[in-house]
């Protein structure tokens, strides 16, 4: 899955991202060593190389998740919301839902409450800075006068139930359907100007489509 994030990957990075689908589908709690050297494809000796123990694969695991999944860097010198930062917002929150499934984050919070503590705070931290930037666009007629932090609480219930399979099943709905359909609610239900909605979708509309097809085979 591609991750948008000015952080430089290495080949550790590489490693724990190639057990994402793994620990969303079964957590963290019943992998051994063993699972994580034949998902990532390597040796007993070069996971060692990489490696403390299981422990070490979590936490960075965890830390991998917060940097690319959560924190929101882009955040520190913008004030105002334009189109393509409301993009990686929507995307910011999806991938959070998305990664982090709920086996995973049950496992995190009954077994790692420090990473479970530094996970919701890095969360809170984020949403704070998405509050400010709809306020301060709210103020500039940039966007409806809506609550901000409903429009962030909107985000999370949405994806925290569409990145359930349940969910989608009873309501026949597929997940590439439901998240552009929701995009498209959310661009019209927060920019005031249709010259913006228009931009927005158009300019917008090749890179969702993307997301949605990675994002689908990561929940295979």
């Amino acid at each position: 899955m591609k991750i948008e994030s000015c952080k430089n990957y290495n080949e550790k990075d590489d490693l724990i991202m190639k057990i994402a689908v793994t620990v969303r589908q079964r957590g963290v709690n019943s992998l051994k060593i063993d699972d994580f050297t034949k998902y990532m494809d390597i040796s007993k000796a070069t996971f060692y190389k990489y490696f403390k123990d299981k422990n070490d694969v979590i936490n960075s695991f965890v830390e991998n998740y917060i940097e690319n999944s959560i924190n929101f860097n882009e955040c520190n010198s913008i004030s105002l919301l334009d189109k393509d930062l409301y993009f990686i917002i929507f995307q910011k929150i999806l991938y959070q839902f998305t990664v982090g499934s709920q086996i995973f984050l049950n496992d995190i919070k009954e077994l790692y409450s420090d990473l479970w503590e530094k996970i919701q705070l890095s969360i809170f931290k984020r949403n704070e800075n998405i509050v400010k930037i709809y306020q301060n666009s709210i103020e500039a007629k940039i966007l409806e006068n809506v609550n901000p932090h409903l429009l962030v609480l909107q985000d999370e219930v949405f994806f925290s139930q569409i990145t359930q399979n349940n969910f989608l099943v009873t309501r026949n709905l597929t997940i590439q359907q439901a998240i552009k359909d929701y995009f498209y609610l959310r661009v019209n239900q927060l920019f005031i100007e249709k010259e913006d909605k228009n931009s927005l979708l158009q300019k917008h509309n090749e890179q969702l489509s993307s997301l949605i097809n990675c994002l689908s085979l990561s929940m295979l």
